[in-house]
């Protein structure tokens, strides 16, 4: 004869998963950076920037080429850009891996596929947040943003790069066009990614409280 826990004591069902504890692990890496092996995105983008610049230089030495000063300097300058991005990110804890998949240490490994696709949702605002995922959607909002900020000064030092690649060519379409339409078009995806997030961040908010 087997004993039936009664229901006060009874366990809860497999496979559930620890919201709390996944929110846990999101904000050590927020707090601590993510443990990953091998070179990180910015410290790659150190070196494309180098290798670039000195690309540039050689083209605008050429007879062909446009304007070596001006070329010398935007490539000195998004080299510099660059570098300081790698070092803020580093000094700060959040590097990012250049290669994701030798990443460790994911925090929402642990969630199946259907609950990834259903917490995704929900920090789109394409769905109602959960009270018991608020904290979740409001920690991983914080990581993205913290992401988001230490990768602006690599970002600045791509439109560098480009408008040295162009001015080396003697393409002002290429030098000045290209990195501003960039410009524009992160400026617009930014204030709207934002604006998302301020509304995902005030449902959590509403939905936490709606247990308290």
């Amino acid at each position: 004869m087997t004993h039936e826990p009664s229901h006060g004591d009874r366990a809860p069902a497999p496979g559930r998963p620890d919201w709390a504890d996944v929110t846990r692990r999101v904000r050590d890496v927020t707090e601590h950076g993510q443990r990953f092996r091998g070179p990180s995105m910015q410290a790659a983008g150190v070196a494309v920037a180098v290798s670039a610049s000195a690309l540039a230089i050689w083209v605008a030495s050429t007879d062909e080429g446009g304007s070596v000063v001006l070329t010398i300097g935007l490539g000195v300058t998004s080299v510099v850009v660059v570098l300081v991005g790698w070092l803020r990110a580093r000094s700060s804890r959040a590097l990012s891996p250049f290669f994701v998949w030798r990443t460790t240490g994911t925090p929402t490994a642990a969630l199946g596929p259907a609950e990834r696709r259903s917490l995704n949702r929900q920090i789109m605002g394409r769905d109602p947040i959960e009270p018991e995922r608020a904290d979740l959607v409001r920690a991983l909002i914080t990581l993205k943003r913290r992401a988001n900020r230490a990768a602006l000064l690599p970002v600045a030092g791509l439109f560098l790069m480009i408008a040295t690649l162009g001015t080396a060519a003697g393409t002002p379409l290429l030098a000045v066009g290209a990195p501003m339409f960039l410009v524009v078009f992160l400026a617009a995806v930014t204030l709207y990614e934002t604006r998302r997030d301020d509304r995902v961040l005030a449902a959590a908010d509403e939905a936490a409280t709606s247990t308290a």
